[in-house]
């Protein structure tokens, strides 16, 4: 690929709304935040917007699609720095590793009858901005499966 076309001429695919996956801006303003987004990239000018036609996350879900939009949209009341309040029955209290176990317990209710079964595993999914929490989350889902672990050893030599 030797030239100088973006992503050297490959075609990418990036999927979501703009609006509602900004970037991380360590105790930035929105301002800060939308100027670190992918809309003001030196790239934005080459990229050709194809919408998506139907929601189908929220097809059968009219408050959630409702919901959605008003946020995209900025029609949502905020609370203080720009932030809006999520009702009460979207949020788990924080309290240390037990919340964790409570957010686990709601994604995949009754997780152990529901092993090998993957439609009951792609319809839901626990999102985190943090690699760190996706792997701490990961493990505790894992040790819900599992009864008892096994180690398989590997050796890349003949003794």
């Amino acid at each position: 690929m030797e030239n100088d076309l973006p992503f050297r001429g490959k075609i990418i695919v990036f999927g979501g709304d703009f609006r509602q996956v900004l970037p991380v801006v360590r105790n930035g303003t929105r301002v800060q935040m939308i100027n670190a987004s992918f809309i003001k990239s030196p790239i934005w000018r080459h990229v050709n917007i194809l919408h998506l036609r139907e929601n189908m996350r929220s097809r059968d879900d009219s408050a959630f699609a409702s919901r959605l939009l008003a946020i995209g949209n900025g029609d949502e009341p905020t609370v203080s720095d720009h932030m809006i309040k999520l009702p009460n029955h979207m949020v788990i209290p924080s309290t240390d590793g037990v919340s964790i176990e409570i957010l686990i317990d709601q994604v995949f209710p009754n997780l152990s009858q529901h092993v090998g079964e993957g439609n009951y595993m792609v319809e839901r999914a626990i999102i985190t901005p943090l690699n760190e929490d996706a792997d701490k989350i990961n493990d505790k889902v894992v040790e819900k499966i599992l009864e008892e672990g096994i180690t398989y050893h590997s050796i890349d030599c003949v003794p």
